[in-house]
């Protein structure tokens, strides 16, 4: 039987561990014991970029309880920081997303390319499918 971590890392692996796909929201629940995380998936069915990615997000949400831990490390530039509004959507595009162990029970890894990571550490989740299915 697998465990929590390699189980979140078969279903990850199933949509390339989300890479290149856009981090679109994330936000506190449940008194700030959750967090609700949307990716849009960028990929459509032959492998290309979906034509209409900001027009039409699809969206896999992650709705994590149990909330242990949660670390954003930015790593703005001094340019991104004097012109927030120059950032657009090419930032939040997410280079892997990975579970690992943690005493909390799983843990998660949004990674972008150098620094820029979010880390959260939590007891349980669940993985819901653009239509609002349980994946």
């Amino acid at each position: 039987m697998l465990g929590s971590v390699e189980l979140l890392n078969s279903k990850l692996k199933r949509w390339n561990f989300f890479g290149e796909c856009i981090l679109w929201d994330f936000h506190s629940t449940r008194f700030g014991c959750g967090l609700d995380l949307a990716i849009n998936y960028i990929w459509d069915k032959g492998g290309g970029v979906r034509e209409d990615v900001l027009q039409n997000p699809l969206l896999y949400v992650f709705k994590f309880s149990g909330v242990e831990s949660l670390r954003l490390v930015g790593n703005l530039t001094s340019g991104m920081k004097a012109a927030p509004g120059m950032i657009d959507w090419g930032f939040a595009e997410v280079s892997r997303v990975e579970a690992f162990d943690s005493s909390a029970g799983c843990g998660i890894s949004f990674r972008w390319e150098g620094a820029r990571r979010l880390d959260l550490e939590f007891n349980d989740y669940e993985l819901l499918s653009p239509e609002g299915h349980p994946l």
